[in-house]
């Protein structure tokens, strides 16, 4: 890979994370601590629902505009997600790893299919 390419790479990845941040900023942490007025989906299938609309968006043709890019939002809900994610494992390991329900050596891959998919 060439060193322009890893440029672009780790600008792209800045760019993103600004985003983020902004966003965060603008509505809270409302992806990861839903206010759950409407919903009381958990916080791994809403970024999912999310994810699902975002990508709904992009093959009806509605994700490549001047003013919203839903291609930098889908790629901000994958980082969230893995977010979640590791949220999910710490909380579960937190309370199952005495039980021995969770093996603290298990990959997030893994603990996702075991535990994540199911709903």
């Amino acid at each position: 890979m060439s060193e322009e390419i890893k440029t672009r790479i780790r600008d792209k990845c800045h760019a993103l994370a600004q985003l983020l941040c902004k966003k965060n900023d603008a509505y809270g942490d409302s992806a990861t601590s839903p206010l759950r007025v409407f919903s009381n989906l958990s916080v791994l299938a809403s970024i999912k629902c999310r994810m699902d609309d975002k990508l709904s968006r992009i093959q009806n043709g509605h994700g490549i505009t001047t003013d919203e890019d839903s291609f930098w939002d889908l790629a901000g809900y994958l980082i969230l997600y893995q977010i979640a994610l590791e949220d999910a494992a710490k909380k579960d390991e937190k309370h199952n790893v005495e039980d021995g329900t969770m093996d603290k050596t298990q990959d997030m891959d893994e603990y996702e299919k075991q535990h994540i998919w199911e709903g």
